[in-house]
């Protein structure tokens, strides 16, 4: 009986194989149960700050967030899944409003260009900084508008934009061409996703707030063209002169032979000249210039000043390259880990937990130096003194041990 039982079960080898499959499978059913009853927790924990009841005045809180490609990748594509599955979820549940920047600038090879963030963050408090200056001068608001209607005739040939109902004041009713998106000239505080991404927004608020509000002059770029001696000019300026006089002549003689009838053909064949005098005469339009706005000027009579936005980190270990398979395999199984170390960075920032900026903060999450793509580079942070005293950090990195990453040259990129 023994024996026939024995003979209906599986080998040794087949039951290890199934054996070992369903194993790993279970343990991946286990994790993503876990990640998802973690993740869960941070939800209700940041829905209880949603459901907290506002006053009449107040507003709704709102970042803007800043995501580029971690060193080594071409793409946002890695990290706008980070944001996505660990971070988006805390922010909804929250109620915490957004603004996602996605900075993909590249150059002429397709490699994201070093610095892209830095300069948005720059440019971002810089025009914060002239809405406010605007909002209290009614004469620079002036300006700003007729450089907005010049820009606006333009670009639609010649046509005025349409004037808003004079019969109400209120501040929605202005015309698409007069209002601008953000009425509120505050800077957003700002939150970034990975190092590279935090050093450089540190340095882009230092930079913006101490910058100046004048545009910079845009470079020309003059194409090298061959130089023609003057009595190659002559002698073109008198080919051109007589193709037009051959070609006026057989119009006249044309002209001259046809018939009453033909002749309202002729000026139908005529009608093409007639219509590129007209082009001449509309490329002959000229609009006036944009007006240059001298914003440091009316700055210097006029003092204002923006809150410096605060900044926070949220970390981002990019595993990346061939030697980092096995890591990969890994925090695929223990994914968990992951929901927990970087779904409470989120909830920090929901919560709104923040702290006067300390010189250390410059080395938060240095431990992403050392993943693969970063080939030895250090992200350095660049603070002037009067930011620095009223700049505040999201206390993102605070109680949070980091995940493991590679100490040795054993996970290098191949």
């Amino acid at each position: 009986m023994w024996a026939s039982i024995r003979s209906k079960l599986p080998s040794r080898n087949t039951s290890l194989v199934f054996g070992t499959l369903g194993g790993i499978i279970s343990y991946q059913f286990y994790n993503k149960k876990q990640s998802a009853r973690i993740l869960n927790e941070f939800k209700e924990k940041a829905s209880a700050i949603a459901n907290e009841t506002m006053q009449p005045l107040d507003e709704v809180r709102k970042v803007r967030v800043y995501i580029s490609p971690s060193p080594g990748e071409l793409s946002n594509s890695k990290g706008y899944s980070h944001w996505e599955k660990y971070i988006l979820p805390v922010f909804v549940a929250g109620a915490l409003d957004y603004e996602l920047v996605l900075v993909s600038d590249k150059d002429s090879e397709g490699k994201p260009i070093p610095g892209s963030t830095h300069s948005r963050v720059c440019q971002d408090i810089v025009e914060a900084r002239r809405k406010r200056l605007t909002s209290v001068n009614p004469i620079l608001q002036d300006m700003v508008n007729e450089n907005k209607r010049r820009k606006y005739v333009e670009e639609h040939d010649g046509q005025e934009p349409p004037q808003s109902n004079q019969n109400y004041s209120e501040e929605w009713n202005k015309s698409p061409w007069d209002q601008d998106k953000t009425a509120d000239s505050e800077p957003l505080d700002v939150i970034t996703i990975g190092r590279h991404c935090f050093a450089e927004a540190v340095s882009g608020i230092s930079e913006g707030l101490n910058a100046s509000l004048n545009d910079k002059p845009k470079k020309t770029v003059v194409d090298d063209a061959p130089l023609l001696s003057e009595t190659e000019i002559i002698e073109a300026k008198d080919k051109d002169a007589d193709s037009i006089n051959s070609v006026g002549a057989a119009v006249v003689d044309e002209n001259q032979d046809a018939t009453d009838e033909n002749a309202k053909k002729s000026d139908e064949v005529q009608s093409p000249n007639k219509t590129d005098e007209n082009v001449a005469k509309e490329e002959e339009k000229s609009y006036l210039p944009q007006m240059f706005i001298d914003y440091d000027e009316y700055a210097r009579h006029q003092p204002v000043s923006v809150r410096t936005p605060a900044i926070g980190y949220i970390s981002h270990y990019n595993y990346t390259g061939w030697g980092s398979i096995p890591l990969r395999i890994w925090w695929f199984f223990n994914d968990q880990e992951n929901t927990k170390f970087y779904g409470e960075q989120a909830l920090k920032v929901v919560i709104d937990a923040k702290r006067p900026w300390r010189p250390e903060d410059k080395h938060a999450g240095i431990g992403e130096e050392q993943m693969n793509g970063w080939e030895g580079r250090h992200a350095e942070v660049v603070l002037a003194k009067n930011v620095e005293k009223d700049l505040q950090v999201y206390e993102t990195q605070v109680l949070v041990e980091s995940p493991d990453t590679p100490k040795d040259s054993s996970t290098s990129s191949n």
